[in-house]
């Protein structure tokens, strides 16, 4: 069975040196009902982490690839003067990030003078029944304080 018949099937990479400790970690994920990546140390890990991330980049992961996601992120479309737009979650989604478009904006300074700068607008939908809106709105301001700083952007 794949993703694609059970979309609430999990995905999960088994890393180890061994390949008898491998085959059965693997075994038991797959009985439990995971899809599962294999690696035998580190490098393999990254080096499945890379192709499947590049694969994302360039638009080129099967369907089977990309189901049972917990949370994704999605850019709305700057068409028809769009700047941002609400995620729709389908389960087994517990958030969805959207990204709208840069605008200039008015923005007060703390002295209350007022400037033009450009704004991001994101977007957060989250099911509260997994994610309590306290933590959702932690979760953003820490994307906020990030994208601001963008320390972590290009480490």
């Amino acid at each position: 069975m794949t993703s694609i018949d059970n979309p609430r099937r999990r995905s999960i990479m088994v890393v180890d040196d061994e390949a008898l400790v491998r085959m059965m970690a693997v075994d038991m994920f797959e009985q439990a009902g995971f899809d599962v990546l294999e690696a035998e140390n580190g490098v393999d890990a990254a080096r499945t982490i890379a192709d499947l991330t590049n694969r994302a980049r360039t638009n080129t992961l099967l369907p089977d690839e990309v189901r049972g996601a917990t949370f994704t992120v999605t850019q709305a479309t700057a068409s028809d003067g769009i700047i941002w737009q609400t995620p729709i979650i389908h389960q087994p989604q517990a958030a969805m990030l959207s990204i709208g478009s840069v605008t200039r904006t008015p923005v007060a300074l703390e002295d209350d003078t007022v400037v033009v700068r450009p704004v991001l607008h994101l977007c957060l939908s989250h099911d509260a029944r997994i994610v309590d809106g306290d933590t959702a709105g932690q979760f953003l301001a820490a994307v906020k304080r990030g994208l601001e700083e963008a320390q972590f952007l290009f480490a």
